[in-house]
């Protein structure tokens, strides 16, 4: 696991570097997430008035464990019992066909 990281940190250090040799200064817009991001940073960039409507702010953890949870939980619910019976069907078939034989 700990390799895994080492390679997605490295990944993205390459792909950022790519794009800062490609996309010119002022096309380019640089952020840390760290230091913040919204209307301040982002309007002035693209030449676009600051509105009035607060920077959105979604994905907090519970909101995000709800998003994912209503996203996938069906089609992994639904996939288990495709496997279940594809597994269940032929085991209890050939079962029922060797004790009647």
């Amino acid at each position: 696991m700990e390799k895994g990281m080492e390679i997605a940190k490295q990944d993205t250090i390459d792909a950022s570097a790519l794009a800062k040799s490609l996309v010119p200064d002022d096309r380019l817009l640089i952020v840390k997430l760290e230091d913040g991001l919204g209307w301040d940073e982002i309007c002035p960039f693209l030449g676009h008035p600051i509105p009035d409507t607060p920077y959105p702010r979604g994905n907090a953890p519970g909101e995000f464990k709800k998003l994912i949870e209503g996203l996938f939980l069906p089609r992994i619910k639904r996939a288990l019992g495709i496997l279940a019976s594809g597994i269940i069907v032929p085991v209890l078939s050939v079962g029922l066909w060797y004790y009647l034989r």
